[in-house]
């Protein structure tokens, strides 16, 4: 079901007795804005939660050990899961912007007072 934007579902797998599955990432699924439900079983998925619409209604996952591990503190929701990726980037942002900067200008501080005390050391051993 795979092709253009009106798609409402995509399953993805292998059914029957068929041993393959299948694997790689669900960036594939991007360009599928409107997708509201996506099964995939059985397969060796690993990575891309962050690709899946903000539209997705109904996911169903089962035997996907890696969705599962990155859902299970996410009460299984696709949605839950971004909302703290989101945080945790925006953290990401907020720390390299403001505190690294004061982490170094710190750190400069640190080392200039460290050079002053050995100069005032070294003057006292001469006096």
């Amino acid at each position: 079901m795979l092709g253009n934007e009106k798609e409402k579902s995509f399953y993805s797998g292998y059914g029957g007795s068929n041993k393959r599955r299948v694997s790689g990432s669900f960036k594939i699924l991007k360009e599928l804005i409107n997708l509201k439900r996506l099964l995939v079983r059985n397969c060796d998925i690993t990575g891309g939660l962050e690709y899946l619409p903000k539209k997705l209604e109904h996911f169903d996952y089962s035997d996907c050990d890696w969705v599962e591990e990155q859902l299970k503190n996410y009460s299984g929701q696709v949605k839950n899961w971004k909302e703290n990726q989101t945080y945790y980037k925006l953290y990401q942002g907020i720390r390299d912007k403001e505190v690294k900067p004061l982490q170094q200008k710190l750190t400069q501080e640190e080392n200039s007072l460290k050079r002053e005390k050995e100069i005032n050391t070294n003057l006292q051993q001469q006096n």
